[in-house]
């Protein structure tokens, strides 16, 4: 399984930029990958239903009346 320095070091190599050991490195690269890294990986996640990402829960019903349309009104989980 790849790290995330690995991944950002071939994202680098694709824009022909030096890599890096350590994201917190003081070097440009690393600031790089520090700040768009998390974004990335987020973005990936939200474009498939993977697997491993999802998590199921039972959600509980609300009082008020849902909007017009729809049948019933759920309440998000706390997390």
């Amino acid at each position: 399984m790849s790290s995330v320095v690995d991944l950002c070091n071939q994202a680098l190599d694709g824009v022909a930029a030096q890599t890096i050991t350590d994201l917190g490195e003081a070097s440009p690269a690393a600031r790089a990958c520090r700040r768009l890294y998390p974004q990335a990986r987020d973005l990936l996640l939200r474009l498939h239903d993977w697997r491993f990402a999802t998590e199921r829960r039972a959600l509980a019903p609300l009082e008020e009346a849902p909007p017009p349309g729809w049948a019933r009104l759920y309440g998000l989980p706390a997390d």
